[in-house]
């Protein structure tokens, strides 16, 4: 895996820090413990936590210690880090509109709802852009993101056969119709002593005189 300058450094430093904390409550669960006649008590749980920046648009996240590593390690789709825990490397936070695809009021609410993503919320609904909401859902919600993409997928592929099938229904139906269309009859142009000519086929001599020559005189 890449990695980028300083970024082995700041981990040494969370890891000591996070074994620094934890010494520290042990330590302090130690001496509550041993007060209360001698009983050891299991901390194996405790809840300490670290503080990580966005490297998107500097927000602020609030992880448990043993998730620090694996989270400082995430990368960005261009490779770039996707988190530091030091304030001045992450983009200056500006709190934005864009809601959590998960949040209570998104537009698409209903529709992740059919994805299978119904009864998940999350609160988040100052995120500073659609593409760090976007980032968000990959990092804080990565199950749920993957069920929506399953299903946006899906709905795309449906949509592909719909257009097919209504095509290759248009395309049958013209060639129905073109196979039970008459071929265009023409003919020769029939011309008569006075002069009115016709490419309407054979015409009697009373039909022409009904159909021309009454105008004529008139």
């Amino acid at each position: 895996m890449t990695t980028y300058a300083g970024e082995e450094e700041e981990l040494a430093e969370l890891e000591e820090d996070m074994s620094r904390k934890k010494s520290q409550v042990a330590d302090a669960e130690l001496r509550k413990s041993m007060g209360r006649e001698g009983q050891m008590v299991d901390i194996s749980d405790n809840n300490e936590t670290t503080v990580l920046y966005s490297m998107v648009d500097g927000m602020r996240i609030v992880i448990p210690d043993f998730m620090v590593p694996a989270t400082l390690r995430k990368r960005l789709p261009n490779g770039q880090r996707a988190f530091t825990s030091r304030r001045e490397s992450a983009p200056r936070w500006k709190e934005g509109a864009v809601l959590c695809w998960l949040h209570h009021d998104h537009p698409k609410r209903d529709e992740w709802d059919e994805a299978g993503v119904a009864g998940i919320f999350c609160p988040a609904a100052h995120l500073a852009s659609p593409y760090s909401a976007r980032i968000h859902m990959q990092h804080r919600h990565k199950n749920e993101w993957a069920a929506i993409q399953e299903y946006q997928s899906d709905l795309e592929k449906r949509d592909e056969r719909a257009r097919a099938d209504r095509q290759l229904e248009a395309t049958l139906a013209l060639a129905g119709q073109a196979a039970g269309a008459p071929a265009p009859v023409t003919h020769d142009p029939l011309t008569w002593e006075c002069g009115w000519s016709t490419t309407k086929g054979p015409v009697s001599l009373s039909a022409h005189k009904r159909l021309h020559c009454p105008l004529k005189e008139a």
